[in-house]
């Protein structure tokens, strides 16, 4: 995604191939994939690290900026932005 600016929307696992020699995942079919603008990539990498940094609070406002939350959303919703950090958990 950061070096082509594209994503899947196909969510298969069949559809990566997993380069050990290069410690990269590979996208093997393009079909339903589609581009993004630089801005969308740098939060949606941003997103990721902050998840990754288990910062709760960097995932809200990144999720805002990228319209995955409103800012209106009730508690159960607001649970979106706790379950980004529980991959690492």
């Amino acid at each position: 995604m950061d070096e082509f600016s594209i994503q899947s929307k196909d969510e298969e696992s069949n559809l990566l191939l997993r380069n050990s020699h290069l410690l990269q995942l590979e996208l093997l079919d393009f079909g339903a994939s589609r581009g993004f603008g630089q801005e969308f990539i740098d939060d949606y990498i941003a997103i990721l690290k902050a998840a990754a940094n288990l910062d709760r609070e960097a995932c809200r406002e990144i999720s805002l900026r990228l319209g995955y939350l409103t800012g209106r959303e009730t508690e159960a919703k607001a649970l979106d932005v706790r379950m980004l950090t529980l991959v690492d958990a």
